[in-house]
């Protein structure tokens, strides 16, 4: 999850608006959400954090295509969370466990809510805003959410009315009643072709 800078605006856009200006010309090398109708600027990760992203799709990939069900979202697909003054984030991560067809994904933001939500954390991402996104999630009706740290290489897990839950190293993950049947180790997370493991 990047670090973020809000810009001034005149006036709150909507979703819709957002999304055309971020497709500008002028906008389209910029990392930007949208949070109560305002810009917020996001920096750009590093090599860390985008290899824990794409193993996480490639971890998740496999789960859905193992089930013949669901799919995954990545590169901070936006997820409109609000309306009036609206608010669209862009997790890393998503998982949907519902079945559609390619044809009706939608070209722009998603109106409904994942089952999973992936935030990887950036070094200077603070608490509060970390907190502030996991609430939203879960206000939303995400079932699952993790913060996934690439740092102290751990798996942090948040559900509505349940204490967060870590895991690290050699634990292997499960969430039965949310994603039933999904299993990893959570160092294969961190862990590279061909490197040793530990």
């Amino acid at each position: 999850m990047p670090t973020t800078a809000t810009m001034p605006t005149t006036q709150t856009m909507t979703a819709e608006e957002f999304f055309d200006w971020s497709h500008r010309p002028e906008n389209q090398g910029r990392n930007c959400e949208l949070v109560d109708g305002e810009i917020i600027d996001m920096s750009r990760p590093g090599e860390r954090h985008g290899y824990v992203c794409a193993n996480m799709t490639r971890i998740l990939g496999n789960y859905t295509f193992e089930r013949k069900q669901g799919y995954v979202l990545s590169n901070d697909t936006g997820l409109l969370l609000h309306r009036s003054p609206d608010t669209v984030r862009g997790p890393d991560v998503v998982l949907y466990l519902t079945t559609r067809r390619y044809d009706d994904l939608n070209i722009r933001y998603s109106v409904e809510m994942p089952t999973l939500a992936v935030e990887v954390l950036s070094p200077n991402d603070s608490w509060p805003q970390v907190t502030r996104r996991v609430s939203q999630f879960l206000a939303r009706s995400v079932a699952v959410v993790w913060l996934v740290d690439p740092e102290s290489r751990t798996l942090m897990m948040h559900r509505n009315n349940q204490l967060p839950q870590v895991f690290e190293g050699e634990d292997e993950f499960t969430c039965e009643e949310a994603l039933p049947g999904l299993k990893f180790r959570t160092a294969d997370l961190f862990y590279l072709p061909g490197e040793s493991k530990q």
